[in-house]
């Protein structure tokens, strides 16, 4: 990498204050599931969550498999995402059997067209 500053798409960025959390992770054996992440949400749940209970992810990707499972969304579905996104939002999708429609993005904002949207909507529809 080089020393130039700007907004790396496809590097993981790891702080060096969080090394040593790293080390002591890899240090304990536990590298998924464990007490370090038992105590994690715990934290997490009393600080964001009013106390209800959160489960830690091992990656984005996985959270938004479950999101997608808890909204209740079934093989034959179809949703709605922008052509322009990470791909790691639409995977579960089609893990799941879930139609992806990609709508267009405007141009000015970069967000999803409400007009492309609104073609895309069908009975099936259920998400955007």
């Amino acid at each position: 990498m080089s020393d130039k500053k700007g907004t790396v798409l496809f590097y993981p960025y790891i702080p060096k204050n969080s090394l040593t959390a790293l080390k002591k992770v890899v240090s304990s054996r536990w590298i998924g599931q464990g007490p370090l992440v038992d105590k994690f949400e715990k934290k997490f749940s009393k600080k964001f969550a009013n106390g209800n209970h959160c489960l830690a992810t091992g990656a984005g990707t996985d959270a938004l498999h479950l999101s997608y499972i808890l909204a209740d969304l079934k093989k034959g579905d179809e949703v709605i995402a922008p052509v322009y996104t990470c791909t790691a939002t639409n995977i579960p999708f089609l893990y799941m059997g879930v139609t992806i429609k990609f709508a267009d993005i405007d141009p000015l904002t970069m967000n999803i067209s409400v007009n492309s949207v609104k073609k895309l909507i069908t009975k099936k529809t259920r998400a955007i």
